[in-house]
C-alpha cells in the first residue's frame, strides 16, 4: 500500500513494505547489487557548463547512488555510496575538492576507498592509499569519533571526480535515510535499500521537491527491496542562524515499524497503550524502590522532592550514552546479559550503567513511590537541533530524547536523568517549541510544545579586564555562562583532558576576539558542580596598533561584540531563521591607558532597538587612564521566517559599527 500526500511545502511520500514478522528471524543472504560508476566522462560532461540560474556555478553533482544493505550479515548492515561531480571555479575546487567522513570506531567502520579525476585534458588521477588521513577527534561526552579526509586527486578546473566507499554499522538501523539534496545542484541521486526480510517496513519522504520514482523488487520468496530515484534535485546551501542542515534537506527514510497495528489515530493509540501496557507497570512502587526512599528520602514531602529524586538517581546509576570515556571495559558479556535481563525497575535498580529509558523507568518510579499523589507523563522528543518529529515516520525510534512529565502541586516538572549534566527543571533548548509526543495517563496521548523561554531565564554576564603592553593588549575575562552553555561546554569539558581543553576554550575565544587571540592561563570553575553556572576565567593577548593624527592617537577597542562579521551579509536567504534560543548577554569591560597616554574622549551611548532584539552600548571615562564599556545584547524570540533576513542584515550591520569605535587618546604631560 502505497500513497503520497501534497503539501504546500511540496510533496510528502508514505508508503508500507509487504514484510512479514515470525518469532524466530533465520538469515538470508541473495542479492549481489552493483553500483553503477560513470568510468570515463561522457561528452555531456565533457561539454557541460555552469548554469547559474540552475545553482550549479562552482561545481555540480552529476550523479549520487547508494546501498543500504541491512541484510548484510547477520550482524551487521552495510551502506555503499559513490558521488561523481564536475567542477567549474577555483572556488568548487576549494569548497569540494576535500573529501570529509567520520565514524564511530566502537561500532562503525569507513573502507574501501577509491577517487579518481579526469581532467580536461584527457588525464586520469587516481587516489593513492597513503594520501588517506585518518585521526581521533573527542566530541561530546567524551566520544572518540574517527575523522578521514583525503583531497580528490589531481584536481582542476572542468575535471570529472569521482569517489566511493563502504559504511558498515553493527545491528540494524531502525531508520535508513538516504539525503539526496546538497549545497549544489543535483542532477540525479538513486539509493536501493535492503530492509530485513522478517520485519514490517515503510517509507516515508521529506522536503521534496517532486514525486519519486520508486521500484519495488523482489529479492526471494521472503522479502525485497526498494528502489528511489530522485532527480534534478535543487540546490540548498548551507547557512548560518537555522535549522540543521539534514532537517532542511530532501530526504527518503526507509524504517522499521513499531507495530502492525492500523490505528485511525497513529500516535494517540500508539502513546497510549505503550503506557498501558509498559510505562504503568514500570512506574509502579515496588520492594527497592520502597527501601530507597525509607533509607535515602525520608520524610519526603517538601517542593524539593522531586529535585532530591532526580538528584539521587544521577547520582547513582550511569547512562550507558555517557561513558565513552570511563571505563566501558566494565560492559563485558556478562554484564550486557543481565543489562537485557533487566525487565522490572528492581532488576535495573541493582545495575549501576543502564540505558537512558531504564534510568526514566527508575525515576519515575521513585516518584511514585514518595509522592504518591504526582502525575507521570512521559516525553518522547526530537529537538530541532537534531532531526524534528516527523507525523508519519510512524516509529518511536525516530526519538531521540525521552523524558519525565511531572506535575506535583499544581507545579510541572522536566525531568531527563539519561543527560546526567542537566540538572532538574532543565529542558535541553532544542526541544522548546517544537512539537513533543507526551504520554498522559490522566489525559491520552497528545501533541503538545514546551514554550521558549524567556531571555531572562538565560542570562551571561562577562567581565573583562584589558590592559596595554608594548604590542599586545594583556585581558583578563572572567565569564559566567547561562544554563544551556554551561551544560553545553560541560558535554565536552567534563570528559576531555587538559589539552583538549584548551583547543575547546581557545577555538571559543578566537570567534570573538580573532585568530590572534594567544591563551596565556585558563580556568574553568563548577565545571562538576551541575547546579552552578559554569564560569571561565581566561587570560591572554591580542595585538593592537595605535593610528597617530597630529597631536591625538587613535586606537579601537577589542571584545565590544561577538560578532566580527555580518552572518547575514547574503544576498539570499534560503532558511528561516534560528538562533538557539531568547537570551541576555551582560558584558562589563574595563580598559587601563598606558601612563604616557590620556584619554581625550569617549563616543557617544547607542541603542539599537528591533522587534524582538536590542543592541545597547554605553562609555564611561573613570579618569584620564582609565575608561569602561558596558555593553547589553538581548534576543526575546529566536524562532523567525527567511523574510526576516534583511531586517537581521540592517541590525548586524549597525551592532558591529557601534561596536568597533574610534577611542581618541593624546600623549600625557
Amino acid at each position: 500500500m502505497h500513497g503520497v500526500v501534497w503539501y504546500k511545502k511540496g510533496i510528502v511520500l508514505r508508503g508500507v513494505g509487504n514484510m512479514k514478522r515470525i518469532l524466530s528471524i533465520v538469515f538470508c543472504l541473495a542479492l549481489t547489487m552493483r553500483l553503477v560508476a560513470g568510468g570515463a566522462p561522457t561528452d555531456f560532461e565533457k561539454n557541460l557548463k555552469a548554469d547559474p540560474e540552475k545553482g550549479y556555478e562552482d561545481a555540480v553533482i552529476l550523479l549520487e547512488t547508494g546501498e543500504i544493505n541491512n541484510t548484510y550479515t547477520r550482524e551487521m548492515s552495510k551502506t555503499k555510496y559513490l558521488m561523481r561531480m564536475k567542477i567549474f571555479t577555483r572556488k568548487g575546487i576549494e569548497d569540494y575538492g576535500t573529501v570529509k567522513l567520520s565514524f564511530d570506531p566502537q561500532d562503525e567502520n569507513i573502507g574501501d576507498i577509491h577517487a579518481t579525476v579526469w581532467t580536461p585534458d584527457g588525464r586520469k588521477h587516481v587516489l593513492n592509499k597513503k594520501d588517506i588521513h585518518r585521526k581521533k577527534v573527542s566530541k561530546e561526552w567524551g566520544m572518540k569519533v574517527t575523522e578521514i579526509s583525503f583531497a580528490l586527486p589531481g584536481l582542476e578546473v572542468g575535471s570529472i571526480a569521482e569517489y566511493s566507499y563502504y559504511h558498515t554499522y553493527n545491528g540494524l538501523q531502525s531508520i535508513n535515510t538516504w539525503y539526496s539534496q546538497h549545497p549544489i545542484y543535483c542532477f540525479r541521486s538513486e539509493v536501493t535499500v535492503i530492509p530485513w526480510p522478517y520485519l514490517r517496513w515503510g517509507y516515508v519522504g521529506g522536503n521534496l521537491h517532486a514525486q519519486p520514482e520508486v521500484e519495488h523488487k523482489k529479492k526471494s520468496a521472503r522479502g525485497q527491496y526498494v528502489h528511489f530515484t530522485m532527480k534534478d534535485i535543487p540546490a540548498l546551501p548551507e547557512e548560518d542562524y537555522s535549522l540543521p542542515y539534514n532537517s532542511r534537506r530532501e530526504y527518503i527514510a526507509v524504517y522499521y515499524m513499531d507495530v502492525n497495528w492500523k490505528f485511525t489515530d497513529y500516535w494517540k493509540d500508539r502513546g497510549d497503550r505503550y503506557y498501558e501496557r509498559t510505562l504503568k507497570k514500570m512506574f509502579k512502587p515496588c520492594g527497592s524502590t520502597r527501601k530507597v526512599v525509607k533509607k535515602e528520602m525520608p520524610g519526603l514531602s517538601s517542593d524539593s522532592a522531586i529535585e532530591k529524586i532526580h538528584n539521587y538517581v544521577i547520582k547513582h546509576y550511569t547512562p550507558i550514552s555517557t561513558m565513552a570515556k570511563d571505563d566501558i571495559s566494565k560492559l563485558d558479556d556478562k554484564y550486557i546479559k543481565k543489562l537485557s535481563h533487566a525487565t522490572t525497575v528492581s532488576k535495573m535498580m541493582k545495575l549501576p550503567y543502564l540505558l537512558g529509558y531504564q534510568l526514566n523507568y527508575i525515576e519515575g518510579a521513585l516518584i511514585h513511590t514518595a509522592l504518591p499523589d504526582a502525575q507521570i507523563a512521559y516525553v518522547f522528543y526530537s529537538p530541532w537541533n537534531n532531526r524534528l518529529f516527523n507525523k508519519d515516520l510512524h516509529t518511536l525510534s525516530q526519538f531521540s530524547g525521552a523524558m519525565l512529565r511531572v506535575t506535583y502541586k499544581g507545579k510541572v516538572h522536566y525531568l531527563e536523568p539519561s543527560k546526567r549534566l542537566l540538572p532538574a527543571d532543565t529542558v535541553e533548548y532544542g526541544a522548546k517549541s517544537v512539537p513533543l509526543l507526551i504520554l498522559d495517563p490522566k489525559n491520552g496521548t497528545r501533541v503538545e510544545k514546551i514554550n521558549a523561554d524567556k531571555p531572562e531565564a538565560n542570562v551571561t554576564k562577562v567581565n573583562i579586564d584589558v590592559a596595554f603592553g608594548d604590542d599586545n593588549l594583556s585581558l583578563h575575562l572572567v565569564q559566567y555562562l547561562n544554563q544551556y552553555e554551561s551544560y553545553k561546554l560541560r558535554k565536552t569539558l567534563y570528559f576531555f583532558n587538559d589539552k583538549e581543553k584548551q583547543d575547546v576554550l581557545e577555538t571559543r575565544l578566537k570567534k570573538q576576539f580573532g585568530d590572534k587571540a594567544k591563551v596565556v592561563s585558563q580556568k574553568v570553575i563548577n565545571l562538576k558542580d551541575i547546579h552552578k553556572p559554569l564560569i571561565l576565567d581566561m587570560k591572554f593577548t591580542v595585538p593592537f596598533e595605535l593610528e597617530e593624527a597630529g597631536d591625538q592617537t587613535f586606537f579601537k577597542p577589542v571584545g565590544l561584540s561577538r560578532y566580527l562579521t555580518n552572518p547575514f551579509n547574503a544576498e539570499k536567504r534560503f532558511s528561516s531563521i534560528v538562533f538557539k534560543y531568547p537570551y541576555i548577554v551582560e558584558q562589563k569591560l574595563v580598559y587601563h591607558l598606558p601612563e604616557d597616554f590620556s584619554l581625550v574622549s569617549v563616543p557617544k551611548k547607542e541603542n539599537i532597538k528591533l522587534f524582538y532584539f536590542g543592541y545597547a552600548i554605553s562609555f564611561t571615562k573613570v579618569d584620564d587612564h582609565t575608561f569602561t564599556v558596558e555593553t547589553k545584547e538581548h534576543m526575546d524570540r529566536n524562532m523567525f521566517n527567511s523574510t526576516s533576513a534583511r531586517m537581521f542584515k540592517n541590525y548586524f550591520d549597525q551592532v558591529i559599527s557601534v561596536s568597533h569605535p574610534t577611542i581618541v587618546l593624546k600623549e600625557a604631560e
